[in-house]
């Protein structure tokens, strides 16, 4: 006998209106048990499943609609990789020829040395004098963006990096939900610093994209008044992660603007943030 759990009755005060994001989808949310459409000839995706009253809901989130296939995406899951997504990581250790990186996935991704250029090499093969050297370019700690170029049948990720390889400086980064990160650019300009969004759930705020390279001059330290703006992004980039929101560089620019009203040690506040978001959303509409 299979048992569902289901969420409380749906009441249409408690769910969210029904609209569009651009791309010919619906978007709603629904709670887990909730029979989203008794067509017959509705197609099953990931989170649904066909009942005898119809297509029902195996998670609580947001249902997508292409057509008749439908899916449910969760709010708070875990990063899924997908070939081609843009990911942000953390050398963890060198072995031979690679480099291993924590990409907030449950298995450690590995970057090759030939999926990767470095400054001032042109394309070619890498060679013994390349593998000594390694730790010279990325050493254990250092934070990079890349690509993910393949995933294995064990779920194991190798990635690449597209032209120049290069590591972040100084900043801060944030750890987010993965399905929360809806930026249509992956690096971001916004109000004199850069925001770099991962589809790993992982956010870089910086006043500079990238550290210098190996043998480059490091740069001059950021004044003060642009750290207190990074500190100030960062608390909100919190704020919409706390409410369930999407994460944009839209989004963050007008409750940037809102919250210099504030401190940005009141932004911490939940009267203060709920506020914000209370305006954020009157000047949508």
């Amino acid at each position: 006998m299979s048992v569902v759990v289901t969420g409380p009755p749906t009441s249409p005060h408690k769910l969210l209106p029904t609209r569009n994001d651009g791309l010919g989808k619906s978007l709603k949310f629904v709670h887990c048990g909730q029979i989203i459409t008794q067509d017959k000839d509705a197609l099953s995706g990931c989170g649904t499943r066909m009942a005898p009253e119809g297509l029902s809901a195996t998670l609580s989130g947001t249902l997508v609609q292409w057509n008749k296939l439908y899916t449910v995406n969760s709010p708070k899951s875990k990063y899924s990789p997908k070939r081609g997504d843009f990911v942000i990581g953390r050398v963890t250790g060198i072995g031979r020829a690679s480099w291993r990186l924590d990409i907030n996935y449950r298995l450690s991704a590995k970057l090759r040395l030939q999926n990767m250029s470095m400054s001032g090499d042109e394309p070619r093969r890498k060679n013994l004098e390349d593998e000594i050297a390694m730790s010279d370019h990325l050493n254990v700690g250092d934070l990079i963006c890349a690509e993910v170029q393949r995933i294995g049948r064990t779920g194991k990720l190798e990635l690449q990096s597209r032209g120049l390889l290069k590591k972040f400086g100084q900043g801060i980064l944030l750890k987010v939900w993965p399905n929360s990160v809806k930026a249509p650019r992956r690096i971001c300009h916004v109000l004199g610093f850069i925001i770099v969004f991962g589809c790993n759930g992982l956010i870089w705020v910086s006043s500079q994209v990238f550290a210098p390279n190996y043998g480059e001059n490091l740069p001059p330290p950021s004044p003060v008044a642009k750290r207190q703006a990074i500190l100030r992004m960062t608390a909100c980039i919190r704020i919409l992660t706390k409410q369930g929101l999407k994460i944009d560089d839209e989004t963050l620019i007008s409750l940037f603007k809102l919250s210099r009203s504030y401190k940005a040690t009141d932004l911490a506040n939940p009267h203060i943030s709920q506020a914000l978001i209370a305006a954020m959303r009157c000047l949508e509409k």
